[in-house]
């Protein structure tokens, strides 16, 4: 888990349950957990910027109540970055060998190894980043 989602999580199981909504008119935008429980009242320009007042507080609203499919996405994120370093660590080592070189006592080559394992190898990482 990586350093910001850590952080998330650890604020999420410490704030307000969600799912949390917004309403009130410009000036006077209040975030609520339940019809009874406010969760803040937010700050406003005094008419100067009244769409950035209102999409401040969509905001924080709409960041709350979808903190799981953020977590999901960091998660797969990373995921998807280990894959790839697999991916390019394989790659490096192909690179570094010689094609031609014997590797088995069938006189099978490095190249010939490769092309024989690549459709195994296709498919782990595909299974690796969620393809088919």
């Amino acid at each position: 888990m990586t350093d910001l989602a850590q952080q998330i999580k650890a604020l999420v199981e410490k704030a307000t349950e969600g799912p949390w909504n917004v309403d009130g008119p410009p000036n006077n935008q209040i975030i609520w957990s339940s019809p009874e429980e406010r969760v803040c009242f937010m700050a406003h320009s005094d008419g100067k910027d009244e769409e950035r007042d209102i999409a401040t507080a969509a905001l924080i609203v709409l960041l709350r109540n979808n903190v799981d499919q953020i977590l999901t996405a960091l998660s797969e994120a990373e995921r998807m970055r280990e894959a790839l370093e697999r991916a390019i660590g394989f790659v490096e080592a192909v690179a570094d060998s010689d094609p031609d070189e014997q590797i088995a006592d069938n006189g099978m080559t490095v190249l010939g190894k490769l092309q024989f394992d690549a459709p195994v190898l296709i498919f782990k990482m595909r299974a690796a980043i969620g393809g088919e």
